[in-house]
Parts: structure tokens; C-alpha cells; sequence
């Protein structure tokens, strides 16, 4: 026994090494599955947060085995959280790693779990949450193509994972946000300098444009009459730019901003930026 845990710590040591090493998630896929079964196969999802803070969604970011065999599902794909038929199964108790070694059989999974799991090809699943702050971070999942009888072995591993992953994880993360913002801070500097040399009002919109999807269109207004009060009351369409033909109105046109709630929208908040996701909700 006692050198059955001497090698466990062994084994614990060497994973963590080789994860604070790794780096991107699929080498950490390959690093946590090397001691495991041959048709073992890790997927790993990101969760979505809205502004408050609610989970919204999960971002499939990885997932293979040792022979590059993947679940008959997309890097990439992005699954609202109402259709993550196995989220409880990690969000219960997220301390504690769970093992289903036939999914088919057992009473705790549902039917249309079951049936999901089936249609992916998992005979066998553990559930891994990982957390940081006690925030859910990653969802891990270890799957198996034909029900799996797991070993003592093999449960003080998988159960050792969340310790060493979340930090991981974590740092991953941070380093992924890190790139993404500095990949931001490139663009605006580019645009930035670009603006500097624009000589017309339809320049400057082309290169606002430059980054933003093709169906983009920004359109350029000015104050044409103000109030008593100094609030903008009238606007004039001086500039319009699309990647497409689309315009949305001749440019000259005034806009009544009384009358058009997209407009009295914008001169309300006059230092702020405004985001409409659906303009009909303001029944314009």
C-alpha cells in the first residue's frame, strides 16, 4: 500500500510538472490523458458569462485522445446552457468529480442524456469541474467508448485532477485574454493612426469600418438645432459607409430626434456608447 501511494504521488508530481509546461489546451488534453486507457478520450468546455455574470452558454475548446479520435462534435461549437442536457451533472456539487462507468444502465442519467451519449459514441464518463474563486472555469469531461469499470487507480488520478487543472486552466485563460487584448490594442492603434490621415468624413467610416463584419454600416450625424435646454433636437446625416451597397438612408437626411427613438437614444447618452441588439424592442 504504501508503495502503491508513492507511486501515485509520483504520477501526481510528474502530470503537474509536465501541465505548469504546457502550452495550449490540447497538450494539456495529451498530458492528462497519458496515463490513462488508449480509447480514453478529455473534451474541455469554456463557459460563457453574460454581464451579470450568468452562465449563458459553453464553447467546446478542445478535444481528442492519444490517436487523435474526437467526439462526434466540433471545436468550436457553442451550446446554450438549456441544451447542456449533462450540466447538473457538473454544477451539483462541484467539488467532487463524478463517475459514471455505464452510462446505459444507470438510474441517475436521464433518458435524454442517455440518449445523447449514445449518440456521441460514450459508453463511459467522468464529469470534472474546474473552479478558480469558486467560479466555474472549465468544464472536463473523460469519456469512454464502452462502459468503463474504473480501477482504484485510476479514481485517485482522475479525482487529483481538479487541484492540478484549475490553476492551469486558470493561468490559460488569463494568458488567452491577454493575447486577445493586445490583439485589440494593435487594432486600435491602426485605426487610430489611420484616422489621423483621413482627409474626408467618408474615409474616416471606411476605416471604422475596416474590422467590423461586411454588414456593417456607419452612418455620421450632425446636431442641426438644439434647444433651450442645449439638447439636440434635429440631426443631419452628413456621411454614410458600408462594405456593402446597403445605405441606410440618403445621406442630407435630418432626423427629428422626437421622433426617431434609435436617434433621442443616442443624443441621451452624449459621452456613452449605446448598444441596441434588436432595434425592434424600441418599436422604431
Amino acid at each position: 500500500r504504501v508503495s502503491r501511494t508513492t507511486d501515485h504521488l509520483a504520477l501526481i508530481n510528474r502530470i503537474g510538472k509536465d501541465l505548469k509546461a504546457a502550452e495550449a489546451v490540447g497538450t494539456i488534453l495529451d498530458i492528462i490523458l497519458e496515463p490513462l486507457s488508449q480509447d480514453a478520450i478529455a473534451d474541455v468546455s469554456r463557459p460563457i458569462y453574460d454581464t451579470t455574470g450568468t452562465m449563458t452558454a459553453l464553447e467546446i475548446i478542445a478535444n481528442h485522445n492519444q490517436h487523435n479520435h474526437r467526439l462526434n462534435i466540433d471545436v468550436g461549437t457553442v451550446i446554450p446552457v438549456e441544451n447542456y442536457m449533462t450540466l447538473e451533472w457538473y454544477l451539483i456539487d462541484p467539488d467532487r468529480v463524478k463517475f459514471v462507468a455505464d452510462v446505459a444502465n444507470d438510474p441517475n442519467v436521464d433518458e435524454a442524456a442517455k440518449a445523447l451519449c449514445i449518440r456521441l459514441g460514450i459508453g463511459a464518463q467522468v464529469y470534472i469541474t474546474l473552479q478558480q474563486a469558486d467560479k466555474v472555469i472549465a468544464l472536463l469531461s473523460l469519456t469512454w467508448p464502452e462502459a468503463h469499470e474504473f480501477s482504484n487507480d485510476e479514481q485517485m488520478y482522475i479525482s487529483a485532477l481538479p487541484s492540478l487543472l484549475s490553476p492551469v486552466m486558470a493561468n490559460r485563460q488569463a494568458l488567452d485574454n491577454l493575447a486577445q487584448s493586445n490583439a485589440s490594442l494593435a487594432t486600435i492603434n491602426h485605426i487610430g493612426s489611420q484616422l489621423k490621415a483621413a482627409d474626408s468624413k467618408d474615409k474616416m467610416l471606411e476605416i471604422l469600418l475596416e474590422p467590423l463584419p461586411e454588414s456593417t454600416v456607419a452612418s455620421l450625424f450632425y446636431a442641426d438645432d438644439v434647444n433651450s435646454q442645449n439638447q439636440v433636437t434635429v440631426t443631419r446625416l452628413v456621411s454614410q459607409h458600408s462594405n456593402s451597397d446597403f445605405k441606410a438612408m440618403p445621406v442630407g437626411t435630418s432626423v427629428n430626434v422626437l421622433d426617431h427613438p434609435l436617434a433621442e437614444l443616442w443624443v441621451s447618452n452624449p459621452e456613452g456608447i449605446s448598444i441596441v441588439e434588436d432595434t425592434q424592442s424600441l418599436n422604431v
